[in-house]
């Protein structure tokens, strides 16, 4: 019952463990958040806030499931797929009992947003501007953008949507982007699309006029302004120009783009005037500059106002006379002649009279700078009839109508001619460039009925004469009122007596138009001031005769007598008149006019004078004198650029500009005038006076501004561009406390000799020319060295060279750059190097801080000991001489020899060293010579000469020995220098002390003081690189020598150390052979077979002295190998023993390979004598006789014994 009611209990409690369960509802949540961005990284938490033990269950939004341990399911980089609805649940124990589903989460996955970056107003913007970049970025669900900016990927200090730059420079421009952040969350947007910005120069305007510019009342116009390189944004103004150019009035805004268009459908004249227009954008407003100017001619009909011109046409000659009126026949008042050339201004005339209703302006004599607009203005600004004046240089003119013409009349086109008319009148008129008339006779062209398509450009061209300028001819159309019957009536009634008069008018003017009268003058013209002039017109019919005279300033007077007279006649009154006639009783009848007749009235005429010859330099004062010989009185006019532009008005003939300006310059008139109303004289003649900038002297220093004491230096003051040669000139110096001028000099050069320290100063100059002085110069500071200067001797590539090598010397001035010549010398003398040995020149060269001496290919003779020296300026300045630098040219010489005991570069200290100089030529004079730090003859403790043969011995070395050493003739000949260096080391390398040749084997050994190492192994090294790392044995072989192979050697044992660096030079074989004729053969051959002979018997010997080795008394001993072993060696001792004939001396073995030996003591006695001679320096002979003889004084020795035992070197001891 028990065992039964068991699993039921536990059953029990499974179910109720079950249930438990299935009442736990999990809680769900993700991190960031539920809405996030495609690429972000999302983590769900599934939560049991009961024990523990459970696993976790995620449900996706398509229904997949995925198990977690540990309560978390992290997504990392987000896809749009990953976005839906989640849930969990957790399950444990097995089997599982799970909890409640969890309430869903929705995951949103959005693409990440790119921000749109735009510009205000355009990402071409001007100096100046404010720029606003603004960053929006759409989509994301994001409420609130924190932003970046960066500017060309660097980031700014803005986070605002807006990034302003107000008032924007160059340095703005570059590339803009933005990205933003969400405020208090973690989402972010994509880097936004770049934006460049370019800053440019102020904007400039551009206006231009479609159609034209001259235009008929009615007829349409387009004003049409552009800002150049820029495109949106713009507002644009146009403004009319008045009176002053920096007078605008505003005539219209508009808004566009790149372009403003200003259109007048309609114009009227009171559209005629000159525009400008202006664009303007941004906030706070920025405006361009403003544009050029174009102007509107406007050109119609009005009754009460006409412009009458004087010769009526279009085009005049220079120096012509001109007369234009406004005549009012409304008897209105205020009308004035006006004009516009380059500027808006009143008529520029030499007589302008207004009298009545009618404004006159006269130019006496025109020029080309008259050509221009001429029209009628009111006191209120109306501007009506503008015409087009123009003034030519040129031999021919069109006559043509000044004034627009009117559709259905007549236009007659003529050519005019300067001076006489040709004899041949035939003459082309061209309309837009085409041929209209061809004439055959005459000079005349006329077109019956005008039309608008008559309008154009003309001009004529005459066969000898040239061509005309070309006019622009306008035409105007009728303008018809519809009229009504009642209307038609009216005006002829209201018309018809005039239409009566007209008519009799007409048949009297018929009589009378044949006759023209004739204008005479007395006196004849010239006349000057204060004559009597008589104008007489005479018509040479009947009697009754009105005559009516017209002056020159269009003004008439009636004369019944037919004579005028101006009792004391002005420059005014001169110019053109004519005269026609009439009836008393028919007044309203004229003759013709009678031809003109011009009137020249002269005045007196100053002389304008300057003080000051030649150009002025600003700063400087002038004064312009007006000369007249006449009584006093006078009151002086001074006139500038033109004669029209008064300056300023003296009481004295004389006017002062002070401190003249370039502006001052230009061309200046004078005259003179007195009485009231004022009486002038002529204009002087044009005095030009040329204002250039006052010139600033440049000073130059030769040698340099850098001086060394007692040194000469020359300053020399140039100025420029003047082309004059006539200058004085001052100097001054300026020193710490004081500044002075240098009297003794007042020439252009000022040359200071054996200059000194006190000398030191910043120098300047100032020249002066005719009473004008220059500006002072910039100063030039001399900076003078209480020492002596140094030079510096180098040499490249080396000192050691083979013959036939390049080398160059280089010698350079310490602190110094400029003007030096340089020399290099040979020391001669032996003795140290003092300022007072003998040094022999070389060779000179020019440079500036540095001279190269180049010699291309050496030769033996340029070995030595050189030095240099640099020089400069006039007396000659030396530098001290440079240190010394040694040339050391190593070259074949078959008649001398240097023999070197032991042949080797390196020595340890306190071994002997001998060398000798062997003449093979039997001559004398050889000796061996040195050079440590000075030139002197080998230092010995033994120096002997024999025949031939001058050796030299150092019986103990020390490191002060290092140096070069050579053969030297008594000539002064060097050949076969060798390096020689002492060292106080443990290790050298046993190299070749002369160069070796191509092709050549090359043994180099480590050597040891004391005795060997145990272990031989050693490496060798070449520039510092290793080039052979032995296993055993302590020697490199190179088979075969190129020039490759030189360099820098040393060895270095793992034990002892490394050796000093030698030198390994390779001569190229061949190079120096001679070639040899037959005699010179059979010379050397004679020479040499003495040697050749001594060195088989040495030879012989040697082999029996090895025989005599091998077979060594008791108590001799003697280590020998194989020849693969080290070398062997004999170790001797005299008969005898100690004392026997060596006193104690013995001959001692390398202590490292005979076994006893390390204590020095003698191991055996010898049998007997060595023979002599023998061979104890390789393959170098020397016959050694009586060294070891019983009674001469022993020596102690060491002997290394080469392959084969012959010895290898011997060194003697005392």
């Amino acid at each position: 019952m028990e065992l039964i009611s068991l699993p039921l209990v536990l059953l029990l409690i499974s179910s109720i463990l079950s249930q438990q369960t299935k009442d736990i509802t999990p809680t769900l949540t993700v991190q960031p958040q539920t809405s996030v961005f495609i690429g972000d990284t999302v983590t769900l938490s599934c939560e049991v806030h009961q024990s523990t033990g459970w696993e976790f269950t995620f449900i996706r939004p398509s229904n997949t499931e995925f198990t977690e341990t540990t309560g978390t399911k992290t997504i990392r980089s987000v896809q749009v797929s990953d976005g839906g609805e989640y849930k969990c649940r957790a399950g444990r124990e097995n089997p599982q009992r799970y909890t409640q589903y969890s309430q869903p989460i929705t995951v949103t996955v959005q693409e990440r947003p790119t921000p749109l970056l735009s510009v205000d107003p355009a990402d071409h913007v001007f100096r100046g501007e404010t720029v606003n970049l603004r960053c929006v970025i759409n989509g994301g669900g994001v409420s609130s953008w924190q932003y970046s900016w960066y500017k060309d990927s660097i980031i700014q200090q803005n986070k605002l949507q807006y990034y302003t730059i107000r008032s924007v420079i160059e340095s703005n421009a570059g590339k803009y982007t933005c990205k933003g952040t969400e405020i208090r969350g973690p989402r972010y947007s994509h880097i936004s699309n770049a934006v460049t910005l370019t800053v440019l120069d102020k904007p400039q305007t551009v206006l231009s006029v479609s159609p034209q510019q001259w235009l008929t009342e009615g007829d349409s116009v387009t004003l049409m302004c552009e800002v150049i390189n820029s495109s949106t944004g713009w507002t644009f103004s146009w403004f009319t120009v008045q009176s002053h150019s920096s007078d605008y009035d505003l005539v219209l805004n508009s808004s566009g783009g790149s372009k403003g268009i200003y259109t007048v459908s309609s114009v009227t004249v009171k559209h005629t005037g000159v525009y400008m227009c202006r664009a303007e954008r941004g906030d706070p407003v920025y405006h361009t500059e403003y544009s050029n100017t174009q102007t509107l001619w406007i050109t119609g009909v009005s009754p009460s106002v006409s412009l009458i011109i004087r010769p009526k046409r279009s085009q005049h000659f220079s120096s012509e006379s001109l007369s234009l009126s406004c005549e009012d026949h409304s008897n209105s008042t205020g009308w004035t002649v006006r004009r516009y050339t380059n500027t808006l201004g009143t008529c520029s005339s030499s007589d302008i009279i207004s009298t009545g209703t009618t404004s006159t302006c006269t130019i006496r004599s025109l020029n080309i700078s008259d050509t221009g607009v001429y029209w009628c203005q009111s006191e209120s600004g109306e501007k009506l009839h503008p015409v087009n004046i123009s003034v030519h240089n040129g031999n021919v003119i069109l006559d043509s109508p000044v004034h627009p013409v009117t559709e259905g009349d007549l236009l007659t086109l003529r050519c005019l001619y300067r001076d006489k008319k040709p004899s041949n009148l035939r003459a082309e008129f061209h309309k837009d460039k085409s041929v209209v008339q061809s004439q055959t006779t005459g000079d005349m062209m006329i077109i019956s009925t005008v039309s608008k398509s008559h309008e154009g450009f003309y001009y004529c061209e005459h066969t000898d004469r040239g061509e005309s300028p070309k006019s622009w001819i306008s035409v105007r159309g009728i303008y018809q009122e519809e009229m009504s019957g009642l209307n038609i009536l009216t005006f002829l009634l209201a018309v018809f007596p005039y239409l009566l008069a007209t008519v009799v008018l007409v048949v009297k003017c018929y009589r009378l138009r044949d006759i023209t009268p004739t204008l005479t003058v007395q006196p004849q013209t010239p006349v000057f001031i204060g004559d009597k002039v008589t104008l007489i017109c005479e018509v040479h019919q009947s009697t009754g005769w009105e005559f009516i005279f017209t002056t020159p300033s269009n003004t008439q007077s009636t004369e019944t007598t037919g004579t005028k007279t101006i009792t004391s006649v002005q420059i005014f009154d001169g110019g053109e008149y004519w005269c026609r006639s009439r009836r008393k009783e028919n007044p309203q009848v004229y003759t013709q006019d009678s031809e003109p007749i011009t009137l020249t009235v002269q005045r007196s005429k100053p002389e304008l004078t300057s003080d000051t010859e030649g150009s002025l330099l600003t700063g400087n004062t002038v004064t312009l004198k007006c000369h007249i010989d006449q009584s006093t009185g006078w009151r002086f006019n001074w006139y500038k650029h033109t004669q029209n532009t008064e300056k300023t008005t003296t009481e004295t003939n004389s006017y002062t500009i002070n401190r003249v300006k370039v502006s001052d310059g230009g061309q200046y008139w004078c005259r003179a005038g007195r009485g009231k109303p004022d009486y002038y004289t002529d204009y002087s003649d044009g005095l030009w006076i040329n204002v250039t900038e006052r010139p600033k002297p440049v000073v130059s220093v030769d040698p340099d501004t850098q001086l060394f004491r007692g040194e000469t230096v020359t300053l020399r003051c140039d100025i420029q561009d003047t082309g004059d040669t006539e200058w004085t000139y001052s100097w001054t110096v300026e020193k710490t406390n004081n500044r002075n001028i240098i009297t003794q000099c007042n020439t252009q050069e000022c040359k200071i000799y054996n200059i000194q320290q006190t000398d030191s100063g910043k120098y300047t100059c100032r020249g002066k020319i005719r009473g004008q002085i220059t500006e002072i110069s910039d100063a030039v500071t001399l900076t003078v060295s209480s020492d002596k200067p140094h030079t510096v001797l180098s040499v490249s590539p080396q000192q050691w060279l083979t013959e036939g090598d390049s080398v160059t010397l280089m010698c350079e001035v310490i602190n110094s750059s400029t003007g030096w010549t340089f020399s290099w010398f040979t020391v001669q003398s032996l003795r140290s190097l003092n300022r007072d040995v003998d040094y022999e020149l070389v060779s000179n060269s020019n440079g500036g801080s540095k001279g190269n001496y180049t010699v291309s290919s050496v030769t033996v003779k340029h070995t030595g000991v050189y030095m240099c020296r640099a020089e400069r300026g006039d007396p000659v300045y030396h530098t001290y001489y440079s240190n010394t630098q040694t040339l050391w040219i190593t070259g074949v010489s078959p008649s001398v020899s240097l023999i070197i005991r032991p042949s080797r570069s390196q020595h340890f200290s306190s071994e002997s060293l001998s060398l000798s100089c062997e003449d093979h030529s039997n001559s004398t004079g050889w000796t061996v010579r040195r050079y440590t730090d000075k030139l002197k003859p080998c230092s010995s403790s033994d120096t002997r000469s024999t025949g031939t043969t001058s050796t030299c011995t150092i019986r103990s070395l020390n490191t002060s020995d290092t140096g070069v050493y050579w053969c030297q003739s008594k000539s002064g000949e060097k050949l076969h220098p060798v390096n020689i260096s002492v060292h106080n080391a443990d290790v050298i390398l046993d190299s070749p002390v002369h160069s070796v040749t191509e092709g050549d084997n090359l043994t180099l050994r480590c050597l040891y003081r004391d005795k060997k190492p145990s272990n031989l192994k050693a490496k060798f090294y070449k520039d510092g690189s290793l080039v052979q790392n032995q296993t055993s044995g302590d020697m490199m072989i190179i088979p075969t020598v190129s020039k490759s192979h030189e360099g820098f050697y040393y060895c270095k044992h793992p034990d002892r150390g490394k050796s000093p660096k030698s030198w390994i030079s390779v001569r190229v074989s061949g190079v120096y052979q001679a070639e040899m004729s037959g005699l010179k053969i059979l010379t050397f051959l004679l020479a040499v077979c003495p040697y050749l002979l001594a060195t088989v018997m040495l030879v012989v010997k040697c082999y029996r002295l090895r025989a005599v080795g091998t077979h060594l008394a008791a108590g001799h001993s003697q280590v020998c190998g194989s020849l693969s072993e080290p070398p062997c060696t004999d170790i001797v001792q005299t008969q005898g023993g100690q004392g026997a004939g060596f006193t104690g001396r013995t001959l001692l073995a390398q202590p490292n390979l005979v076994p006893g030996a390390e204590t020095g003591h003698p191991v055996a006695p010898m049998s007997g004598l060595l023979e002599t001679p023998f061979v104890v320096l390789g393959q170098d002979i020397e016959v050694l006789s009586g060294l070891l003889q019983q009674n001469h004084p022993a020596s102690t020795g060491r002997s290394e014994l080469g392959e084969g035992c012959f010895p290898k070197y011997f060194i003697m001891g005392e």
